[in-house]
């Protein structure tokens, strides 16, 4: 199956995700909650591929979901993009809107896949192309590693060393 996970908002471009795999006909799970809930599943009324949970138990049962993805949906323009990162982390590629924090954390057809339509089609033929690929979930991970907590700590800790510097 293929994810989509994270507040279900407009931005998010959750309807245009249930339209293309509608017509892709490819398993799609949706785990997340937010004011577009009705609309999102208005959208995929019908679609017995596709299926919406709204929230997980635990921080463990998102990541075994999200471990068990082929890959994560991320079609909208983020600041940054948490749920990229967390896909990565979890060794999951992620297929991804070629645009803003996504596309600065993404490698393209290393840890994904980057598209540059940002539309129902221009999704759909992303993820056509992802079919034929291949992904190292451990290569995957290991892209997240930038991200960690230490390496944040060492940057911030050069970085003030460097300011304390006398020369």
């Amino acid at each position: 199956y293929f994810l989509a996970f994270a507040r279900i908002i407009h931005y998010k471009k959750y309807p245009m995700i249930a339209r293309a795999f509608k017509e892709l006909g490819l398993p799609l799970k949706i785990v997340g909650s937010g004011p577009d809930e009705r609309v999102l599943k208005k959208e995929a009324a019908g679609a017995s591929n596709i299926e919406i949970f709204p929230f997980t138990r635990t921080d463990q049962d998102l990541r075994d979901i999200i471990r068990g993805a082929r890959a994560t949906i991320v079609p909208q323009l983020e600041d940054f993009g948490l749920s990229t990162v967390e896909s990565i982390a979890c060794g999951t590629p992620v297929i991804g809107y070629n645009r803003g924090g996504t596309a600065e954390i993404v490698r393209d057809k290393v840890n994904g896949l980057l598209f540059e339509d940002q539309t129902e089609e221009g999704l759909v033929n992303a993820v056509r192309e992802f079919e034929n690929m291949r992904f190292d979930p451990n290569t995957v991970a290991d892209t997240a590693k930038s991200y960690s907590v230490e390496s944040f700590r060492n940057k911030f800790m050069g970085i003030v060393e460097s300011a304390f510097k006398v020369n």
